[in-house]
């Protein structure tokens, strides 16, 4: 079983999600930490969203329709499935200014249904490494922190391709943690609930901070 030695994770990351859960708005913004040794970039990233497990569970595992909310993700197709098991082809596009990549995944996935989607792109046409996961964890106040974990070596360089990273990262957490909230909004679970235009407004301050 891939992931045995990245997956199961230690105390430090109930930790990082206690802390999270301690936020009160319900839409923060996104917390990103990375660092790289001997060409292996680690990212950890995370976010606070007033929505249901269920919500958030939704949309992590919405394979298919991922493109429709992530600007950086352009073809996200599942190949295969089998149970909780999963063949994902994934292409996402990212650089610096003038200079872009679009890279290619195949990632082999399994979930752990309402909590942890584990993630490793079997193909290396890229990567040399890319595994990661997300976890979900519900909040004593309400609502969830969504961590997110990524490994990666690059077979490639571009300009500032580490910053291009990180930025694509932050990117994809701000990018889902909407789509959470706008669905929830969506199912009627929260009370005055404003609908898109509140998610805007949520938005353009947590960009302010």
């Amino acid at each position: 079983m891939y992931f045995r030695n990245n997956f199961f994770f230690s105390a430090f990351i109930g930790i990082g999600i206690l802390a999270l859960c301690g936020a009160g708005s319900a839409f923060d913004p996104v917390s990103l930490t990375s660092q790289e040794n001997t060409g292996v970039d680690e990212i950890q990233g995370q976010f606070y969203v007033m929505a249901d497990r269920s919500v958030a569970w939704t949309v992590l595992t919405d394979y298919g329709n991922i493109p429709q909310f992530v600007s950086g993700l352009k073809v996200s197709r599942v190949e295969k499935r089998h149970r909780n098991d999963i063949l994902l082809v994934q292409e996402m596009e990212g650089g610096f200014l003038f200079i872009t990549k679009r890279v290619h995944l195949l990632l082999k996935i399994h979930e752990t249904p309402m909590g942890t989607i584990a993630f490793e792109d079997v193909d290396h046409q890229d990567f040399s490494v890319y595994q990661g996961y997300w976890n979900i964890e519900s909040c004593p106040q309400g609502g969830v922190s969504v961590l997110y974990q990524l490994t990666a070596c690059r077979k490639f360089d571009l300009p500032l391709a580490r910053d291009a990273m990180n930025g694509g990262v932050k990117d994809l957490l701000g990018d889902v943690q909407k789509e959470i909230y706008f669905r929830q909004g969506r199912t009627g679970q929260e009370s005055g609930w404003g609908g898109a235009a509140q998610v805007q407004t949520q938005a353009d301050q947590t960009a302010a901070k």
